[in-house]
């Protein structure tokens, strides 16, 4: 979950194969629930967000996933 409490950010959502199929632009108030997927997340004016994850973190090299624009 990502909750945007000042700015705004777009977030990206991309196909499992690494291509863009979706972006949305979230002002202070917005919220979004990442279920799966890979997501990207462009900042666009100063921001302040909380991000909620699920754990565990496995750390970098497990956790993330680069894709190709």
């Amino acid at each position: 979950m990502f909750v945007v409490q000042r700015g705004v950010v777009a977030v990206e959502f991309y196909t499992n194969e690494g291509g863009k199929f979706h972006d949305v632009v979230l002002k202070a108030g917005d919220a979004v629930n990442l279920v799966h997927g890979a997501h990207a997340i462009r900042i666009l004016e100063d921001m302040q967000c909380i991000s909620v994850k699920q754990g565990p973190f496995l750390g970098d090299e497990m956790d993330r996933v680069n894709v190709g624009k």
